[in-house]
C-alpha cells in the first residue's frame, strides 16, 4: 500500500467485497492491527486496534434452526457487547456521524466515559461500490485503552470443556 492506514474498515470491506465476488457468503471478519492518526501537535502517532465487519446472516441456516433477518447494527452492536463483557467491560452508545456508514444506524463505543471506537451499518452507496448485496456491521475499536480499563479489573480464565461441541445428534 501507498500509505499508512487511518482505519481498519476499508480493508476489513474490502476483504469482504472480494469474498462476496466470489459468491461467499455469509461473511465475518476482525482484524487486530495498527492505524496511524495525527495527534494535537501535528506529530504523527501509531495505535493498535481491534475492527470487524459482519454482513449477511451470522448463523447458517439449517433444518432445525430458523434464521430471522436481524438488522446488522444490532449484530455489530452486539458483538461489541460480547468484546467487551469478555474483557469485563461496560460500554454506552452515543450518537456518532461517520460518513462511511449509515447516518441513522450508527453509534460511538465508549468506556469509563471516554470514546474508545464506533459501530453501525456501512452506508448504501458504499455496499452498492463494494458489490455487497447483503447489508453490513461493522465496528472498530481503540486496543490500548481496552486493554489498560480491562488490567484494572482481575481477570479470571475459565478452563476448556473436556466434552466437544455437537452440531446434531443423532
Amino acid at each position: 500500500l501507498s500509505g499508512l492506514r487511518r482505519s481498519l474498515i476499508p480493508g476489513l470491506c474490502d476483504t469482504a467485497s472480494r469474498n462476496a465476488r466470489r459468491g461467499l457468503g455469509p461473511l465475518a471478519f476482525f482484524e487486530i492491527g495498527s492505524v496511524f492518526g495525527v495527534d494535537g501537535h501535528g506529530a504523527y502517532s501509531e495505535r493498535n486496534a481491534i475492527g470487524g465487519l459482519v454482513c449477511g446472516g451470522i448463523v447458517h441456516p439449517s433444518w432445525h434452526r430458523v434464521t430471522g433477518d436481524v438488522a446488522p447494527f444490532y449484530v455489530g452492536k452486539g458483538l461489541v457487547e460480547r468484546l467487551l463483557a469478555q474483557w469485563r467491560l461496560t460500554g454506552e452508545f452515543e450518537r456518532s456521524s461517520d460518513s462511511r456508514l449509515h447516518p441513522l444506524r450508527q453509534a460511538g463505543v465508549c468506556v469509563n466515559g471516554v470514546r474508545l471506537g464506533l459501530v453501525g451499518e456501512l452506508d448504501p452507496e458504499w455496499q452498492e461500490r463494494l458489490h455487497l448485496r447483503e447489508r453490513c456491521a461493522v465496528f472498530e475499536m481503540q486496543a490500548e485503552p481496552l486493554r489498560a480499563a480491562a488490567s484494572a479489573r482481575e481477570r479470571q480464565s475459565v478452563g476448556l470443556s473436556r466434552f466437544p461441541s455437537v452440531v446434531r445428534d443423532l
